[in-house]
C-alpha cells in the first residue's frame, strides 16, 4: 500500500481496500481501490493492478484520514466512510459482501454509528444504513 500511495498521492484507498485494511472482510482484493476527487486521470504503473474510481469533490472528502503503516502515511477513508461505501455500493459488490462489512463493523469496538450516519446524509444512503444498524445493534 505504500508504495501505491507514493506513486499515486492524491488517491485515498477505499472500497475492497479499506475493507480489507480495517479487517471489515475476509475477501482479499485482487487490485487496489483507490478513489480521486472528480475527473482526474493519473498514470497508473503496470503494476500492482488499480481499479480507480472518481467521486465529486464533496463526496470524495468525506471520512479521509490518515493511518501509519510499516513507517508510512497512508490515506485511506475512515472506518464509517468504509460502512458508508459497502452500503452504497451493496448492489454492485453484493449482499454478501455488504453484511459481513455490516457485521464486523458493529462487532467493532471504535465504532462510531452516529458519524457513519452524518456520513450517510451526505452520501444520500441514510435510511438503507439506519435500518441496518437498527438490526444489528
Amino acid at each position: 500500500m505504500k508504495k501505491v500511495q507514493q506513486v499515486l498521492p492524491d488517491g485515498i484507498f477505499c472500497l475492497a481496500t479499506a475493507w480489507a485494511f480495517y479487517e471489515l472482510t475476509t475477501h482479499v482484493p485482487s487490485e487496489y481501490h483507490i478513489a480521486f476527487a472528480g475527473n482526474k486521470r493519473p498514470i497508473l504503473p503496470d503494476y500492482p493492478p488499480i481499479q480507480t474510481y472518481h467521486w465529486r469533490s464533496h463526496i470524495w472528502e468525506i471520512g479521509i484520514t490518515e493511518k501509519t503503516l510499516d513507517n508510512h502515511h497512508i490515506k485511506i477513508y475512515d472506518l464509517e466512510r468504509c460502512v458508508c461505501d459497502a452500503v452504497r455500493f451493496r448492489y454492485k459488490i453484493g449482499m454478501d459482501i455488504c453484511k459481513e462489512v455490516l457485521q464486523n463493523y458493529v462487532r467493532n469496538p471504535s465504532c462510531q454509528p452516529d458519524l457513519a450516519l452524518d456520513y450517510a446524509k451526505v452520501l444520500k444512503i441514510k435510511e438503507p444504513l439506519k435500518n441496518y444498524l437498527e438490526i444489528l445493534l
